[in-house]
């Protein structure tokens, strides 16, 4: 069969030379899992001109974020999860085990003519359910593909992850698939190790990156962007859940010469979207979505926002006194993450029975004015470290994969 694409003009085309990564994301609610992933795309092409990434995500809207150069993505067919945290077809009128047949064939097929030497799975180990078993057992039998799980810091509270990952058989999926598993946090903060009771054999591979910051180096704002008078922020990450946060600011007063800005999120409701402009008064902004928020966050004189990982990481990196009100459904885990960095005095919590607009403006013109210096006090150095360890990977002998054991369905 003649290959599709033949390189034009007598030209060849020389695969060796390329180190091919393919960074895999579920994405069944909110935007964390993609852009955690296309901070780390950017990451290993930055330092490795000759590393290319495909990026297998399924979120919606992941072509509204510029991609890295040497960057392409594949966009899934999604899921949307209840707030129980069942999955069941974004669009598709269809089964869920449907689209998970479906999903799994589309990845399977990219990955057979892709052929990366890098796969890196975030989150679920076995992916959205189930979907990348057969693909995980497709790159077992190959000699020079290496696989690794990336986990964010903290799954959920220790009790609920090491019962559901018993459940599952999360950790033999662990144990039978991936050569490295890579935490995205600082031991010091959360030892998910301990926490998890992680058996020796597997806690051997794993690796503390330390946090994501995507703080340094960054450009400026757009021309327009950071309003001309001083004002106070609430995001609310992709938007779907943060509703009643965003409504509590808006009614919140602002501290006197600020204007309120919030960012929506690209996930929000239209309907949730229209209440929140009918609760906006005058002077102040509404964006419905924002690909690059950082630069707003930096100038702020205040932030409210969400617990997620890409939001905290992206408060560690400045220094914007930051206000945190985590959601604690379907999982604790933005609650834990809060009250750690809380703690150690790196931010403030505001628990989901405080989100309302009286604490919202105490807070607010008690930090307006203030900035709080949070350098050198958390391990922020997961984007340099990560090309070193994707080196390593690669550099290891192949580990015998075991046969994965039967699979128990379990929500991400």
């Amino acid at each position: 069969m003649t290959a599709p694409f033949a390189p034009q003009h007598g030209e060849r085309f020389d695969a060796a030379r390329l180190r091919r990564v393919v960074l895999y994301s579920h994405d069944t609610m909110g935007l964390g899992h993609f852009r955690r992933n296309l901070l780390i795309a950017d990451a290993l092409t930055g330092a490795d001109p000759g590393t290319e990434v495909l990026m297998v995500t399924g979120l919606a809207c992941a072509g509204a974020f510029p991609l890295p150069p040497r960057v392409e993505c594949l966009t899934l067919p999604g899921y949307a999860k209840d707030v129980e945290g069942a999955y069941r077809p974004r669009v598709f009128a269809m089964e869920a085990d449907e689209l998970a047949h479906l999903r799994a064939a589309t990845i399977g097929a990219a990955l057979e003519r892709f052929a990366p030497s890098l796969v890196v799975v975030d989150n679920v180990p076995l992916g959205a359910m189930g979907e990348l078993r057969p693909a995980l057992e497709a790159l077992g039998r190959r000699a020079d593909a290496r696989t690794v799980l990336g986990l964010r810091d903290i799954v959920d509270e220790p009790e609920t992850t090491r019962r559901e990952w018993a459940a599952s058989g999360a950790l033999a999926q662990m144990e039978a698939s991936y050569d490295a598993i890579w935490i995205y946090g600082d031991p010091q903060v959360f030892d998910a190790r301990r926490a998890y009771a992680i058996a020796p054999s597997l806690a051997a591979r794993m690796r503390f990156t330390g946090y994501l910051d995507r703080t340094a180096g960054l450009a400026d704002a757009a021309p327009g962007a950071i309003p001309a008078e001083p004002y106070v922020l609430c995001v609310v990450g992709g938007g779907q859940d943060g509703v009643a946060l965003a409504q509590a600011f808006l009614r919140a007063p602002a501290p006197p010469g600020h204007v309120r800005v919030l960012v929506a999120g690209p996930l929000m409701a239209p309907e949730d979207r229209a209440g929140l402009a009918a609760l906006a008064r005058p002077g102040d902004i509404i964006h419905d979505f924002l690909p690059e928020p950082v630069p707003l966050m930096r100038e702020a004189a205040a932030l409210v926002c969400m617990g997620g990982y890409n939001t905290v990481c992206e408060v560690l990196g400045l220094d914007t006194p930051a206000l945190v009100a985590p959601r604690t459904v379907p999982r604790l885990e933005q609650m834990v993450r809060a009250e750690r960095l809380a703690a150690r005095g790196l931010l403030d919590c505001l628990p989901p029975e405080g989100v309302e607009p009286q604490a919202i403006g105490l807070w607010l013109a008690r930090a307006t004015g203030a900035r709080h210096d949070r350098h050198g006090r958390i391990d922020r150095g997961a984007l340099s470290r990560l090309p070193v360890l994707a080196q390593a990977v690669l550099a290891a002998p192949r580990r015998v994969k075991s046969p994965l054991a039967p699979l128990a369905l379990a929500a991400e």
